[in-house]
């Protein structure tokens, strides 16, 4: 539901119980229930910009998985030959299988990065036992992963204004010309980070014990849907364990 707002704790124990259940099949019907299942609760979690940006990803992601396994797992007949490289049937569905698992991981991790806040997410970690460092220290690589993606299309756009051709040519000219990107990207993600410790140093960073504005309240609907998910969890695991959804015997 849009306005529902879970206690980070319960969105983190429900993000890794979502890593549980693709991993359970790898035939394409029951990897394409999982697919579907989480699909529709990303169409509640995600706005229109990040369901464009799933929409362009996943289809690449599922197919180059059912060519690339296809190709190189060698399972089945042989359905057609390019020189010297052979697709298999058996091997393009367990490929195919493969990436709507991997569709599925994507799809539950940016429904929890478009629920949880990077400073709820540390608060999460830190009240689940994570020690704090640690806890903040993860929840600060994804938003400097932000920044930083940030500060590259700052930079081409810089570049490009100064008459920079980036985009035509060959694949080899055009890595040749982003090579210049790299410096000023460079001194800009050192300035930033620099700017971040000192900042994280005055607001007195590792000096004695930290308090917290953030406060949640652990709720009934927040153990029903973590209940849920464990549930959930074990039921996949019992399928697995009974050969129920398996395409290739003793591969994940």
């Amino acid at each position: 539901m849009p306005g529902l707002r879970l206690d980070p704790r319960a969105s983190i124990l429900i993000l890794l119980c979502s890593f549980v259940p693709p991993i359970c099949f790898n035939s394409p019907p029951a990897s394409a229930a999982v697919f579907v299942a989480y699909l529709l609760v990303a169409l509640v979690a995600l706005d229109r910009a990040r369901l464009r940006a799933a929409a362009l990803l996943l289809p690449s992601l599922v197919l180059s998985s059912a060519l690339l396994w296809g190709v190189f797992l060698g399972e089945g007949d042989v359905l057609f030959r390019l020189g010297p490289l052979a697709w298999r049937d058996v091997s393009g569905w367990f490929g195919l299988a493969m990436g709507l698992r991997f569709g599925a991981w994507s799809l539950a991790g940016l429904a929890f990065l478009a629920r949880v806040t990077v400073e709820e997410m540390a608060w999460g970690l830190h009240r689940l036992g994570l020690p704090y460092p640690a806890a903040f220290s993860l929840s600060l690589s994804l938003r400097l992963a932000g920044q930083f993606s940030d500060t590259a299309r700052m930079v081409f756009e810089a570049q490009r204004v100064r008459g920079r051709d980036l985009e035509g040519g060959s694949l080899p000219s055009r890595v040749r010309r982003l090579a210049p990107m790299l410096v000023p990207l460079l001194v800009l993600s050192l300035r930033r980070v620099n700017q971040m410790a000192m900042a994280m140093e005055s607001r007195g960073y590792g000096g004695g014990p930290r308090t917290s504005w953030l406060d949640f309240r652990w709720r009934t609907v927040d153990t029903a849907l973590v209940l849920a998910c464990v549930a959930l969890t074990f039921l996949c695991v019992g399928l697995r364990w009974h050969g129920l959804g398996v395409l290739l015997q003793g591969r994940l």
